[in-house]
């Protein structure tokens, strides 16, 4: 129940053409999360690293997951006595309460430094379908990708250095064996700058939801690359990597964490269009949907030069 992009992967009835490749997740912590395979050429991630941990869940495979049994819907904002706001959503989702909770402060002098960040993304995915349903707009993909889905937060849900920008999407990737996810991080600031524009891969899904606005009926949509729109923001760039949580309920401990640290750049018009549409969820807190920051509790964090 979050305000959220989600690319469902479809019926094998409507898969495109497709090729296995192997996507390798390697091993750290002496915890060997093993291999998956990726289904389509179009759209691939690798990474050699992972901190999902021991102990993760190999049932909870989606990022939208909701708590088997909730007595009380989450939400945002304490206004709204139908939803939990999150300083309550423990005491409905159990997991919220975990030791390797998301999202957090990061501290950007105090991780460790680890070289080159260990991520490949590879092809393309630009056939979507936007929908809105009460709760959010969703984008379904045509075909089957390791992609599992994007959202957009707003603010920001990960701060560095107690800074928090002005939003943040999230792009989920899954392992096919139903294992841990994998999830990087997009930080997006609205910028004054006449030159600034923006990114049309961010631009194309806000035009979409100016359409779909008050419509019934789902719309088609064509984007860039999302693999080439993540390489472009990583390369030269610093990652931040860590062991954590979904940051919507259940709050499951199954996320490999990767955030960019430079944020995107958008036309302050256009982030002023995003707030206006988040404006219109009830569960959000003035059309903010970002979960406050949660503890450390021992955890570290790795940085990266992509």
């Amino acid at each position: 129940m979050a305000y959220r992009l989600t690319v469902h992967i479809l019926a094998a009835a409507l898969f495109v053409a497709a090729a296995h490749i192997p996507v390798v997740v390697g091993a750290r912590r002496n915890t060997i999360i093993g291999a998956v395979a990726a289904v389509d050429t179009t759209t691939a991630l690798t990474t050699t690293a992972t901190t999902a941990g021991p102990g993760a869940s190999t049932t909870d495979t989606s990022a939208t997951a909701t708590a088997s049994v909730a007595a009380k819907a989450f939400g945002y904002t304490p206004a709204n006595a139908e939803v939990a706001d999150p300083a309550h959503w423990a005491d409905f989702y159990p997991a919220c309460g975990g030791m390797q909770q998301s999202p957090i402060n990061i501290a950007a002098a105090g991780g460790c430094t680890s070289g080159a960040a260990p991520l490949n993304l590879a092809g393309d995915c630009t056939n979507y379908t936007l929908t809105k349903t009460e709760e959010a707009y969703k984008v379904a993909v045509v075909g089957a990708y390791n992609l599992v889905g994007f959202h957009i937060h707003s603010l920001s849900e990960h701060k560095i250095d107690g800074l928090q920008y002005d939003a943040e999407t999230h792009f989920v990737h899954n392992r096919t064996d139903g294992g841990a996810l994998l999830v990087v991080g997009l930080y997006l600031q609205a910028s004054d700058d006449p030159g600034v524009v923006t990114d049309p891969f961010l631009a194309t899904i806000l035009n979409g939801m100016d359409t779909l606005a008050g419509a019934a009926q789902p719309i088609s949509l064509t984007l860039t690359s999302y693999s080439t729109m993540l390489r472009s923001k990583l390369t030269g760039g610093t990652v931040f990597n860590y062991a954590g949580s979904l940051t919507t309920p259940p709050c499951s401990e199954i996320v490999d964490w990767w955030v960019v640290r430079a944020p995107t750049l958008v036309a302050r018009a256009d982030l002023d269009r995003l707030y206006q549409h988040a404006l219109e969820f009830a569960i959000y807190d003035n059309g903010r949907n970002a979960r406050p920051t949660q503890q450390l509790n021992g955890r570290s964090v790795s940085i990266f030069n992509a």
